[in-house]
């Protein structure tokens, strides 16, 4: 799946943001281990939530793919959201993760709504919700329908 549905994503951050995320992606590793799904040393998904011998409630494998996408976009997000954000400021008081994630998930949310991938977008955020994470930064990117938005601005390059 990942191989199929990437490159849509990918134009995609290049559309919203006149930015290419090519030179971020990096080989991706999957794991059936005790780790949850990072970036610190390129991505790496854990897939044992996505299988019958795991769990009896997997998650979709489309979830995965998104989970992957979500992993690649770190880096990007660390290089482009601008120091001093005013944004990251006014949500000073909230968790390293989720200050970390602001940005990230509101690119990730315009991406899916840019490629009309409504459902997907409902899937993240129902499972995301349920990860004992604490990083759980979409209720402000859904404090309104356009919150969001003033991230994804944030990491646009100015043309």
């Amino acid at each position: 799946m990942w191989k199929t549905d990437p490159s849509a994503m990918v134009g995609a951050v290049a559309a919203l943001t006149h930015r290419p995320l090519e030179p971020f992606i990096a080989p991706l590793r999957l794991t059936l281990c005790d780790t949850p799904s990072q970036s610190l040393a390129g991505p790496s998904v854990n897939m044992r939530f996505a299988l019958h011998a795991f769990t009896p409630t997997p998650v979709p494998l489309r979830y995965k793919v998104d989970t992957v996408f979500h992993e690649s976009l770190h880096p990007f997000v660390v290089q482009y959201v601008p120091r001093g954000s005013r944004l990251l400021q006014a949500h000073r008081s909230e968790s390293a993760c989720v200050l970390n994630h602001l940005h990230l998930l509101a690119l990730q949310k315009a991406v899916l709504l840019f490629l009309g991938e409504t459902a997907a977008l409902q899937q993240v955020i129902s499972i995301d919700s349920q990860l004992p994470s604490g990083c759980w930064a979409w209720s402000l990117l859904n404090e309104t329908e356009t919150s969001y938005q003033q991230y994804v601005a944030e990491l646009v390059r100015d043309t």
